[in-house]
């Protein structure tokens, strides 16, 4: 009977462990087709030309997803599939109508997904990509290296400064927003994120005028210290802060599965954002991506596509 109270504690500890395993959960967005592109491109250019007389008539999501988004058919397809998977919720359609989205958990789900990428392999014939979303993951206690990108002027000597950079440009030192409306963004997927403290200390050493409670994020993923996207981050989150004084600086990691830093998912996980931005309620007046590294098979494209236009070593 002493034993008791022991046993029921251990038990609750297993029940505890075993929920926070199965909780890890990750999402699923298919993206579908959409219906009279031509029309749509149209229309872009319209509201896009001063001559034309649609100039700025933008239309509204609904009308646009009405005209545009994918067929009913396509969409409650989409929706079964991801269910009939496994999917934990009823999965969201866009507003635009152009992807739906299902949330699965690692230990329930039945989707037949990629040993390499992570994503499923029996996709329906009408998707036309899907994009993998997963939870914040966690360092495991694994010490990481410091941001191989330090922030512009750390050096005490040196003249690429905030200061030195803004009187080049001709920008006032104490130009800020006045309009509080007003929104600038800087996106990354992967460990993209920025730490409060550098930026706190890039405040004090470069832009004093830094507001720093206007620097906020849209998601709930902020970050992993050490990978290479939270340098590429927190030097796009302190540019930004220096250069855009008392605007309202998004910062957005929508997905953070590795494989958009560590192999072919970043195109997906980029288009999958772009796709979703125009289909919020407000956009900032500014999207910031620095994100300009290229991989070892890119950077060997555009050498042997030089080479075969004439060009050499020298060049």
């Amino acid at each position: 009977l002493e034993m008791l109270p022991l046993l029921l504690i251990l038990a609750i500890l297993v029940a505890v462990a075993a929920s926070s395993v199965s909780s890890s959960t990750f999402t699923i967005t298919l993206h579908l087709p959409m219906r009279s592109l031509e029309t749509l491109d149209s229309t872009f250019w319209a509201v896009s030309d001063p001559t034309n007389y649609n100039y700025l008539q933008f239309p509204s999501l609904s009308t646009l997803a009405a005209a545009h988004g994918a067929s009913t058919s396509h969409i409650d397809s989409a929706v079964s599939y991801l269910l009939e998977r496994g999917a934990i919720s009823a999965p969201r359609v866009s507003n635009l109508k152009d992807h739906v989205v299902g949330t699965f958990e690692d230990a329930s789900h039945t989707l037949s997904l990629s040993d390499e990428t992570g994503h499923p392999t029996d996709l329906p014939d009408f998707v036309e990509f899907s994009v993998r979303g997963d939870s914040a993951r966690a360092s495991d206690g694994v010490t990481q290296p410091p941001p191989r990108r330090p922030a512009y002027g750390e050096d005490a000597s040196s003249r690429y400064t905030v200061s030195d950079i803004k009187e080049a440009y001709g920008v006032p030192a104490n130009l800020t927003a006045t309009n509080p409306l007003t929104t600038v963004m800087t996106w990354g997927p992967g460990t993209f994120g920025y730490s409060t403290s550098e930026l706190r200390r890039f405040k004090i050493t470069q832009a004093p005028l830094i507001n720093m409670d206007k620097v906020v994020f849209d998601t709930s993923n902020h970050g992993e210290s050490g990978g290479d996207n939270f340098g590429e981050g927190q030097l796009d989150t302190n540019m930004l802060s220096a250069f855009a004084l008392n605007a309202t600086v998004v910062v957005s990691n929508t997905n953070t599965s590795s494989s958009t830093e560590e192999t072919t998912g970043f195109g997906a996980a980029l288009l999958d954002f772009v796709t979703d931005l125009a289909a919020r309620d407000s956009v900032p007046h500014v999207l910031s991506m620095s994100l300009g590294s290229l991989s070892a098979a890119s950077c060997d494209m555009l050498c042997a596509e030089a080479a075969k236009a004439g060009y050499g070593r020298p060049e």
